[in-house]
């Protein structure tokens, strides 16, 4: 028998009720339901019941590398003291609903733009620097997972690959132009050695959730090896991106870090990769194209347009810190 995809998740959420209720982890009044934002890999659900509440997080079918990279680099970073979510339960083989899941920890924290209406912005930015430097200076030896390794060459041709995906997807062949061209010039910039370590991938505010006065990490299925002065430069954007009227915020997380962890080698080389990287994405969302009319229909596309267009003119500041940085 078909099903539409309503009725398909209610019989998922109904069998994952099941085993959770056996184990203990729920009551059998618990319930799930389908939040707001969500990840580019999966889908992604709160369950709320009597003895708590959890975050259950889907992965596409058959993608169960990914749930065990994320499950197991949870686990040992919370063994460690790195805050991040706890794991409760994992199907990583989807053997329950044919989609590997994790039943995470629910944080029950705010977010960086809440924090900036109350004027925390910098308690914000200081936690979120003591949190990435825990992160950074864990022994990778025992996790146990193989990674991605990205020294500084990798991490440009990743980059480039990314680029020609996403910028001539979009048809923005101008800003491709540009890109390349800030890649190849950062390419010949000498750069000193530099020990890898394990970065969160994907390090702004979106990805955390401050909570009891800690920055905890979330949505750890981009961590790789590689240089922890890409984090810093991702994150020093996202935040600038997030804070737009408090540009001083991100200049301060930056001098926190370097505070708990030394002076950040090639730190200028990776701030301008970081910005080269998030200009891509932020092109690709923010370009209105035949595609995303035929996804959201002619209305609804422009109904965004403005907010695209901010997106569009902090990746033209991205590029232009690339292009005009000197390190």
């Amino acid at each position: 028998m078909a099903f539409e995809r309503g009725d398909e998740m209610n019989i998922i959420t109904e069998r994952i009720l099941k085993v959770l209720s056996l184990k203990g982890l729920v009551s059998s009044s618990a319930r799930i339901f389908r939040l707001n934002n969500q990840g580019l890999s999966g889908e992604v659900y709160c369950v709320e019941s009597e003895a708590g509440d959890y975050i259950l997080k889907f992965y596409r079918a058959g993608d169960s590398s990914k749930a065990v990279k994320e499950m197991r680099i949870y686990q040992y970073l919370s063994s460690l003291g790195v805050p991040v979510p706890k794991v409760y339960f994992a199907d990583t083989n989807g053997e329950i609903t044919r989609k590997p899941f994790l039943l995470v920890q629910k944080l029950n924290g705010e977010s960086f733009s809440s924090l900036i209406k109350k004027g925390k912005g910098r308690i914000f930015v200081e936690s979120l620097a003591k949190s990435l430097h825990k992160l950074h200076s864990i022994q990778v030896s025992d996790l146990n997972i193989t990674l991605d390794r990205r020294p500084l060459e990798k991490e440009i041709e990743e980059i480039k690959v990314i680029a020609a995906f996403f910028l001539s997807f979009s048809m923005n062949l101008l800003s491709f132009r540009r890109v390349y061209k800030a890649l190849s010039k950062i390419s010949r910039i000498p750069a000193k050695k530099s020990t890898l370590a394990l970065l969160h991938g994907d390090c702004g505010p979106d990805n955390t959730i401050y909570c009891n006065g800690t920055v905890y990490l979330i949505d750890l299925e981009s961590a790789y090896l590689g240089d922890p002065a890409f984090d810093v430069g991702y994150a020093y954007h996202c935040i600038k991106l997030s804070a737009s009227n408090r540009p001083e915020l991100a200049d301060h997380f930056i001098r926190t870090y370097e505070s708990l962890h030394g002076k950040i080698t090639n730190l200028e080389i990776y701030i301008r990769l970081a910005a080269l990287k998030l200009a891509v994405f932020l092109k690709f969302l923010g370009n209105i194209n035949l595609l995303l009319i035929l996804l959201l229909g002619l209305r609804r596309a422009m109904n965004i347009s403005t907010f695209r267009k901010q997106l569009n003119k902090f990746a033209d500041y991205c590029i232009e810190y690339a292009e005009k940085n000197d390190c």
